[in-house]
């Protein structure tokens, strides 16, 4: 009897995925680090109950991100629509928080400031990740 290992019955490997999906699954990775720790600092905040709304785009970017980079960290080509739809909400969940995190990193919340970078990185490389899709 020969054990899995010596049978030649191995995980597949993934295949190499193309430089746009590396470079959104990097960039959701970093949004979701980014998304979390504004969040986390909104709500210790001393205006913590004005942040609300930044705090739940945050926490509602995070899980879009994260939802996308499982998806393309699997390696497999995903399923057009799917593809398509998981773009379509990280760029719209991203611009929101962006937009919102925007304004209070104006107002001096550094966090605030590098959550909104973090967010137009990765709406920015969705964005070219479906145009690549389409095409």
């Amino acid at each position: 009897m020969q054990h899995p290992e010596s049978s030649g019955n191995h995980h597949p490997s993934k295949p190499a995925l193309s430089a746009e999906m590396k470079a959104c699954l990097d960039a959701c990775r970093a949004c979701t680090v980014a998304c979390l720790a504004c969040a986390k600092a909104c709500a210790t905040e001393k205006d913590a109950a004005n942040l609300q709304t930044c705090i739940r785009l945050d926490q509602d970017c995070a899980s879009v991100c994260t939802a996308l980079g499982d998806v393309l960290a699997r390696g497999a080509p995903p399923n057009a629509a799917m593809l398509d739809a998981l773009l379509g909400a990280c760029i719209a969940s991203c611009g929101a928080c962006a937009k919102e995190c925007d304004m209070h990193g104006k107002m001096g919340m550094a966090h605030c400031a590098a959550c909104a970078e973090a967010c137009r990185t990765c709406e920015s490389a969705c964005q070219k990740l479906k145009g690549v899709a389409q095409a």
